[in-house]
């Protein structure tokens, strides 16, 4: 996330950040504005109509805001804050929605390239979450004419270091 929000201002966008409200971490640098609070509350809307960003990045896959060890509870949580999220982007009719997926839609390693229109095949919570989260969007998309994109990142099996 600190890569992405250096890349960010480096060009002169404004950086908003909403936490999410897992960590204690008090400034990150190059961030106009932080928001502390957890996904599925209902002032995310009132955020995201005050900030009205071009463009919003859901971490999805990698938010390190969620602990897959109780995966059964957190894929509930996940789905749903996902989608307030969602839902309070909609209205704006203007901006970009960025959901960040990864190859864990899939259970196997493959030798040959995946196509985007290949079926996922999962059967863990967190795989289940991750897939469910891309339909979510893409459905999203279709319902609402919002611009939606999911970037499903090849050979990235965890939160990155750096």
């Amino acid at each position: 996330m600190d890569a992405l929000i250096v890349k960010f201002s480096g060009e002169g966008h404004r950086v908003y950040l909403l936490t999410g409200q897992k960590y204690d971490r008090d400034t990150y640098k190059h961030v106009f504005e932080k928001y502390d609070f957890p996904y599925g509350s209902e002032n995310v809307k009132d955020i995201i109509a005050s900030v009205y960003p071009d463009i919003v990045i859901h971490t999805g896959a990698f938010d390190t805001n969620y602990d897959w060890s109780a995966a059964r509870e957190e894929s509930v949580r996940f789905e749903s804050e996902l989608i307030n999220i969602m839902m309070a982007f909609s209205p704006q009719k203007k901006g970009r929605f960025v959901y960040l997926s990864s190859q864990e839609v899939f259970e196997s390693s493959r030798a040959d390239n995946i196509s985007e229109d290949e079926a996922v095949s999962v059967s863990t919570f967190k795989g289940i979450a991750v897939a469910q989260g891309e339909e979510i969007c893409a459905n999203h998309r279709k319902n609402f004419g919002t611009d939606v994109m999911i970037l499903r990142f090849d050979n990235l099996y965890s939160v990155p270091q750096r």
